[in-house]
């Protein structure tokens, strides 16, 4: 028995649903939209809400993705100004992503934080573009916190491309 029928037979995983066969099948059709979107340079590594999230901020914004794998910032504007980019997808329909986590540590090598969140679909939502200053103000434990506070602070841009925000 192969991997997937032991999943099936182990933790009848979408057995109820789907035929072994069926799965096999969507999963093919999976790995040639992972492929299409990989050859035109959408997907760049194996985190796809990243890779998804850096292009559409790179397109909303007009920046330019660097090198994949850089580390410290993923894009440039025209100017040379650095952005490191945060994407959280809804996991439903409803869902709302108000934490960020940021692995980087001081001294930033971007000037701007871009947090991106997406919606259920993949659509952009809501941009919050935050200065380098304000980064040490507001982490805390490796992660930012989005509030009313943070967005009200001078310098931090909102961007509203979905539904409005109701923010804690």
């Amino acid at each position: 028995i192969d991997f997937w029928g032991k999943l099936l037979k182990r933790k009848n995983f979408l057995g109820k649903i789907m035929q072994k066969n069926q799965i096999y099948q969507v999963l093919k059709k999976y790995l040639s939209c992972w492929k299409k979107l990989k050859k035109a340079g959408i997907i760049r590594s194996n985190n796809l809400t990243a890779d998804i999230g850096e292009y559409f901020v790179c397109e909303k914004l007009k920046l330019k993705q660097v090198k994949q794998g850089n580390m410290g910032f993923d894009a440039k504007n025209k100017y040379g100004k650095k952005y490191e980019i945060k994407t959280r997808k809804a996991s439903t329909k409803n869902a709302e992503n108000l934490v960020f986590p940021i692995y980087n540590e001081s001294p930033y090598l971007f000037d701007y934080l871009v947090l991106a969140n997406l919606d259920y679909y993949f659509r952009i939502e809501r941009l919050i573009i935050i200065p380098k200053r304000l980064i040490r103000k507001y982490k805390k434990k490796y992660r930012i916190y989005i509030s009313n506070k943070l967005i009200e602070e001078r310098g931090v841009k909102v961007k509203y491309y979905g539904k409005n925000w109701i923010w804690i």
